[in-house]
């Protein structure tokens, strides 16, 4: 009998980490390209937040995202019919519409460390990771604003594997491929 009781509870028993912090903002593994970041301890989910805001601002800027922009329009113009329009069908069929549009993917993802003061955060294609930070030093030098408030050092990552051999020689391979062809475009006229 106390078997039947405890199984239904444990199926129901949320899972947390032994810390108690439901870990549903973050990616399991690091892995792919990305940014390791360094912060003030304790301090690590405003770090996220802030980054993410700074790294989309920043993305937007160097890779937009095919109709995003159009989509920002036609939200614009339709709460300005919405409130000409006295009919409330149609007022709910343009609210439903928009809450049916499919959801932009996110274009970075916060990886699981388990280590104070330091974060990972993983670049989705089509963003690099290292003229990302570029980017955002030039943004420093010129304005002297950092816009980050507990961001120590930020450490651009081409590619990630596992520790072993073979892996390793790909990955150098695959990155300074990459680096020589970019350095070959950029250097010809």
């Amino acid at each position: 009998m106390a078997e039947a009781q405890s199984g239904p509870s444990n199926a129901r028993k949320r899972k947390y980490r032994s810390d108690g912090v439901s870990p549903t903002w973050v990616k399991r593994t690091i892995e792919g390209p990305g940014i390791w970041a360094t912060c003030v301890k304790g301090k690590e989910k405003g770090t996220v937040g802030e980054l993410y805001d700074l790294f989309e601002s920043l993305a937007t800027d160097m890779w937009p995202i095919e109709g995003h922009d159009s989509s920002a329009n036609d939200r614009d113009n339709g709460s300005d019919a919405g409130e000409n329009e006295d009919d409330l069908e149609t007022q709910i069929a343009k609210e439903v519409a928009a809450l049916k549009r499919p959801k932009v993917e996110k274009r970075f993802a916060n990886c699981l460390t388990n280590t104070q003061c330091v974060i990972f955060i993983s670049c989705k294609p089509p963003v690099d990771p290292v003229k990302l930070v570029m980017k955002h030093v030039d943004n420093v030098q010129k304005t002297g604003v950092t816009r980050t408030k507990y961001t120590h050092r930020l450490t651009p990552v081409s590619g990630t594997c596992v520790a072993n051999l073979p892996e390793l020689h790909s990955l150098c391979r695959r990155t300074v491929a990459a680096y020589c062809a970019q350095e070959n475009s950029e250097g010809s006229p």
